[in-house]
């Protein structure tokens, strides 16, 4: 339901006009478009689930604002229940989007713009029509005051125009980018009516009026927030709502951290758990609940593209300037031990910045790919065109001191000098001491171990724990050397890649947190955004991988490829499972 917060800053080609609209219910960037404009329900969901019930969630740390849309405070969890968009995605296929607010909409070929047809019976919570100027509006306040990424997604929006009540187009800077209409589609609905006399950028302790399928009931700063079901909810029989959002009542509860949360599920204070932390999920859940089936403990097997988790280098920082700096801490990173002795086996080591999906790079470029990266020899690392990139591996303990060992020598030939078994930096004339920020003490063993390997190579590191806010504060500031990161994969690699790696994400509050300046990831960015099919696609993104993973910009941690949840058996679900998501939205309650 929410726009990601990921942004297309490019030049706009010249594109010849085309007078001949399509008309769609539907979008897809390569128009592949799964269900058919007939269709009655997603194939993932019972279209006769019975409402009612409730299901309670844990949230991790606290929150302070009801804002989802302003880079100020700590946001609430489940905000976006109850925003509706035009466009909604299906959890069953990559990159498609259905109808909601719009009933169809129309572009050229060209896409230079999108015109969004809108359902006459949608309406707000307190029963006033959703309009095109509501749309606008929204576009206009999230670009002039909204978050940071909001501005970034949308400076490749020109304009909104309103041609009707029902009818808004949308003028697009960057016709080649096939994800514009995309990421339009899925803008939440603001009332415009509603911020009248309202501060937009200030207005976080009161909730907003809205049109999703929930509305907030209750809440304290810090502590819950609940969400109850519309019952008049205006889309509850449209074909891409049926058989979900079954649940009178969504609760979250606040817990400090992930152990007291975890006990909190065994005795019962909420109902379900994605279990991200494999020494919890190897020995946390041998209970009897568990035992008896009265918890259920599950493992399912997906299809998403893997999560980027890295640990972000902060390139602002000197050192970390120096590329062989970067590639000795990666050298110095044991997965194959963590994974054995602290994640029981469960992860896969991350070994591309698009891994488990089609997008991923192996070998050494060919055809098409080594055609492009020619054009850059000299600007990135040479060893990209002759030799598989490949992270250190540690299957026994020759390996292992030969990468630290490997390591070591790297800063040595980089100009570090080892005084009474410290490294000494060129840059600063000091011991290289590096301060590692994280929330979740379920991390600091990992950390621990990793500390332990970076001292025989003569670096110390200093592992801060703080809290949420403190966190996101030194974040938004890029006050950090080192930090652990998070960024969904991408089934279909467009805009986003923009926030993440192009230069001019590097703003306050932005997503580039390492600082990468590169004119090469620069371009490829750009020309993969508009890339015009399924395959140039595919040979852009490989050849940015290949860029970001010589230059050592971050260090791939590890993935899964499968979701653990654990959830007390008070639920059914569907037969059919998607493939993209667990789809709690799509369970009910047994009684």
């Amino acid at each position: 339901m929410s726009l990601i917060l990921y942004t297309a800053i490019i030049f706009s080609p010249i594109i010849a006009h085309s007078k001949e609209l399509n008309k769609q219910f539907g979008y897809s960037v390569f128009n592949d478009l799964k269900y058919s404009k007939d269709f009655k329900n997603f194939d993932y969901v019972n279209p006769d689930a019975p409402k009612g019930g409730s299901i309670k969630f844990a949230h991790i740390g606290t929150f302070d604002s009801l804002n989802l849309f302003i880079l100020k405070g700590e946001k609430a969890p489940g905000l976006d229940y109850t925003f509706d968009s035009l466009l909604v995605s299906s959890i069953d296929e990559p990159n498609s989007t259905y109808g909601l607010l719009a009933e169809s909409l129309e572009f050229p070929e060209s896409r230079e713009y999108v015109i969004f047809n809108l359902r006459k019976n949608a309406y707000f919570h307190d029963h006033t029509p959703i309009t095109a100027e509501d749309l606008k509006f929204t576009l206009e306040i999230l670009k002039e005051k909204g978050d940071p990424n909001y501005k970034l997604v949308l400076q490749d929006i020109a304009s909104a125009e309103v041609l009707s009540p029902t009818r808004i187009k949308y003028t697009i800077k960057n016709p080649a980018n096939k994800q514009a209409i995309y990421l339009i589609g899925g803008l939440p609905v603001l009332s415009k009516a509603f911020f009248k006399d309202k501060e937009f950028d200030r207005f976080d302790s009161h909730p907003m009026l809205a049109s999703g399928p929930y509305k907030i009931k209750a809440y304290e700063f810090g502590k819950h927030i609940t969400y109850e079901r519309v019952k008049d909810y205006w889309a509850q029989d449209l074909p891409v709502r049926k058989g979900q959002y079954n649940f009178d009542n969504i609760h979250y509860i606040n817990f400090l951290d992930e152990v007291i949360a975890v006990e909190a599920l065994k005795a019962g204070e909420y109902d379900y758990r994605e279990e991200n932390i494999s020494r919890v999920w190897a020995n946390s859940y041998n209970t009897d609940a568990v035992k008896t089936g009265a918890m259920k403990k599950e493992q399912i097997v997906h299809h998403i593209p893997a999560t980027r988790q890295l640990f972000a280098l902060n390139m602002r920082r000197p050192d970390f300037q120096d590329p062989k700096f970067r590639q000795a801490l990666t050298m110095a990173f044991d997965f194959e031990w963590i994974n054995k002795y602290l994640f029981y086996g469960l992860y896969k080591r991350l070994e591309s910045y698009f891994d488990n999906s089609e997008f991923k790079s192996s070998g050494i470029p060919e055809g098409d790919e080594l055609k492009l990266l020619e054009k850059y020899r000299g600007k990135v690392p040479e060893q990209l065109f002759t030799t598989p990139f490949k992270l250190p591996s540690n299957l026994n303990s020759v390996q292992k001191r030969e990468n630290l060992s490997k390591a070591k020598r790297l800063l040595l030939s980089a100009g570090y000098k080892i005084r009474d078994g410290k490294m000494i930096s060129p840059y600063t004339g000091k011991p290289l001491v590096i301060t590692v920020i994280i929330t979740s003490d379920a991390f600091i063993r990992i950390l621990n171990y990793y500390r332990r390997d970076l001292l025989y190579i003569g670096i110390t590191m200093d592992i801060h724990r703080v809290d949420a806010a403190q966190y996101q504060k030194r974040m938004d500031n890029f006050d950090l050397d080192m930090t652990t990161i998070a960024f969904p994969g991408s089934s279909s690699p467009g805009p986003e890649q923009m926030a993440l790696w192009h230069s001019k994400a590097d703003t306050k509050g932005g997503l580039n947190i390492s600082g990468i300046h590169d004119p090469v990831v620069d371009e490829l960015v750009e020309k993969l955004i508009i890339a015009p099919n399924k395959q140039e696609l595919i040979t852009l993104t490989k050849a940015l991988d290949r860029v970001l993973l010589w230059n050592y910009y971050n260090i791939p941690q590890y993935y899964s490829n499968a979701f653990r949840i654990v959830y007390w058996d008070k639920f059914e679900m569907p037969k059919i499972k998607p493939s993209f998501a667990v789809g709690v939205d799509t369970w009910w309650s047994k009684k």
